[in-house]
């Protein structure tokens, strides 16, 4: 399991980021069926903005603020307070730490993280956050663009690639990155600081489709209406809001959310397949297969594709078409440690020592450069 995988889709899981070019001959929304959907009508249900779930997400008890002075009080710079506080946070609490540990489908407040020592990325980075902010540091939510990845049991199945962790200003020029997971974090990812009502409306969306996996979607709606109430243009919120509708059998409403979605990004490969399915299951092969070009087309232009099937290569024993793919992928993307390290094990396995030590020498160079 990828620790930082944090967005859970009962669907498929795309990228974010992506660059948002226009998709030619894509059928708008449907105005009425997303305003029922929306409404919460198509689902028999009933909201206000006051009666939606709200959490207080930078929220500390008193006992978490005197933990949080405690963990830094003998450090006087920002750097050494920020780790100060990481250390702090991760350390075993028969060591007097908070003893947090990785539990990838909890999503909490930082209370209740705190108190249960569970977290996955988004509750362990808001707790942070908020802990780093009472002590004086200049903390934000960093949101991590991660490598698209495919599951090799099936092609056309992406997996979860979105992450966030802690950003912490020490100056004008200077900034360090407080991780869940330090070991795995790679400077190369692009990556940005977010608004706290972004963070929020990632941890609603998170909720909601836990809610979702439960079987309660009416609970996961009116969580995903929150995340939507505070931030209504990612595409991935409302490629959720389709999975969820599509659960509930309410279709055209699944197809409205899911076409709004792609509006806002027309190469979101999680709505590109989830439409591909949608239209597959109700009948119009037509419109399916407008999709699968989509995706095929993605597929041959993405290097991370490439590095999938290279791994799919490797593991079926077949290295020449390993090495073949992998280089196809190094040569779209020149700059990402993974697939020098891909290539080090495939010429590893070819025993060809001298070219894998050349891999692994540019897969350490650009982990360092951060390039």
């Amino acid at each position: 399991m990828i620790r930082w995988l944090f967005i859970l889709s009962l669907a498929f899981i795309s990228l974010a980021g992506c660059s948002h070019q226009p998709v030619a001959n894509i059928d708008a929304a449907d105005p009425d069926k997303l305003k029922r959907a929306l409404s919460g009508e198509a689902m028999a249900l009933q909201w206000t903005a006051s009666s939606l779930p709200d959490y207080d997400l930078f929220s500390l008890t008193p006992e978490m603020k005197t933990f949080a002075e405690q963990a830094v009080k003998s450090q006087r710079t920002p750097y050494l307070r920020a780790q100060a506080l990481h250390a702090a946070l991760l350390k075993p609490k028969a060591r007097g730490g908070a003893g947090l540990r990785y539990q990838g489908y909890v999503t909490g407040t930082p209370v209740e993280a705190f108190a249960s020592g569970d977290v996955n990325c988004v509750s362990f980075t808001l707790l942070y956050v908020a802990m780093a902010r009472h002590v004086g540091i200049n903390a934000a939510v960093n949101e991590v663009d991660l490598p698209m990845s495919w599951d090799m049991r099936n092609n056309n199945t992406f997996l979860l690639l979105r992450h966030v962790n802690a950003k912490v200003r020490l100056g004008r020029d200077d900034a360090l990155v407080v991780d869940l997971d330090m070991a795995r974090y790679n400077p190369t990812y692009p990556q940005r600081t977010i608004s706290d009502d972004l963070a929020a409306a990632q941890f609603y969306n998170n909720r909601a489709m836990e809610q979702v996996t439960r079987e309660d979607l009416a609970d996961g709606f009116f969580h995903l209406r929150k995340a939507l109430l505070l931030e209504e243009d990612q595409s991935y919120i409302w490629n959720n809001f389709g999975t969820l509708l599509r659960r509930a059998n309410l279709l055209d409403e699944a197809e409205a959310a899911y076409l709004h979605g792609l509006a806002l990004n027309s190469r979101d490969m999680t709505i590109i397949n989830n439409l591909m399915i949608l239209y597959r299951y109700t009948g119009v092969p037509e419109k399916a297969e407008q999709y699968v070009r989509l995706a095929e087309n993605y597929h041959r232009n993405n290097p991370f594709y490439r590095y999938s099937m290279a791994m799919e290569s490797m593991e079926n024993g077949d290295l020449s078409s390993a090495r073949s793919r992998i280089l196809e992928a190094i040569n779209m993307r020149k700059n990402e440690p993974m697939f020098y390290d891909l290539a080090a094990a495939i010429y590893l396995a070819l025993d060809d020592a001298d070219e894998a030590d050349r891999m692994q020498a540019k897969s350490r160079h650009f982990k360092n450069s951060g390039v």
